[in-house]
């Protein structure tokens, strides 16, 4: 593994944090099951 490899991985990985991170919060508050919030999430992307 180099540095820029890391870096891309990071920031792949911190990007996907922004994106699920209101779904994994509503299922923590007991708000939605998992695959709704999944299924929130990825709907609401889509054009």
């Amino acid at each position: 593994m180099n540095a820029n490899l890391v870096k891309r991985l990071v920031a792949i990985n911190v990007g996907m944090m922004d994106e699920y991170w209101p779904g994994i919060e509503r299922v923590l508050a007991g708000e939605q099951r998992p695959a709704e919030a999944i299924a929130t999430l990825e709907q609401s992307d889509r054009p």
